[in-house]
């Protein structure tokens, strides 16, 4: 949602007006709804260093079927290092803002897996994986954090090269 700059202005005139509480609730309600919009795009940059899109969304949850854990499926299921203080400062905003409920989407290139299922189950893999670290850290309650597995049908880059499978290869 887009902040309306002429709407605030309009609701800090009618605050100056001669009803001493004008349109202040409106004021009130628009300076919250700002402080909720800097805390989402706080936890979207923090992410964001990851690179590629990141969606901070207040989801309902969704049942993913069980797949099967193949070696790759196991591989992808396990955090790198440098993923660790990304993961630590998204833990925090989660801790510092309650109201957040974060999706997280896992991404795989269109060459990794031997098929579609596998490609789902890698990417399923690689979002649970980052939901029990933030649950872990922060101890917040569970049902804030959903997980989708998009496999390769999002890709922000070109599979066609090595670096473009890289990008696609990825957590949101």
């Amino acid at each position: 949602e887009r902040l309306d700059l002429a709407k605030i202005a309009r609701l800090a005139e009618g605050a100056k007006g001669p009803d001493p509480h004008g349109d202040r609730q409106g004021l009130i309600d628009m300076v919250h709804a700002t402080g909720q919009m800097k805390a989402q795009l706080t936890a979207r940059a923090a992410l964001a260093e990851r690179g590629g899109p990141v969606s901070v969304l207040d989801i309902v949850g969704a049942a993913y079927p069980k797949w099967r854990r193949s070696k790759r499926v196991k591989a992808a299921a396990t955090l790198e290092q440098s993923a660790l203080p990304v993961l630590d400062r998204a833990a925090g905003l989660l801790g510092e803002f309650e109201a957040i409920r974060v999706e997280v989407s896992g991404h795989t290139d269109d060459r990794e897996g031997a098929s579609e299922e596998e490609r789902m189950a890698i990417a399923l893999a690689r979002a649970e994986v980052v939901r029990a670290y933030l649950i872990a850290s922060t101890g917040i309650d569970p049902s804030r954090i959903t997980t989708r597995a998009a496999g390769s049908a999002e890709p922000v880059a070109d599979n066609k090269t090595k670096q473009g499978r890289a990008k696609n290869r990825r957590i949101e």
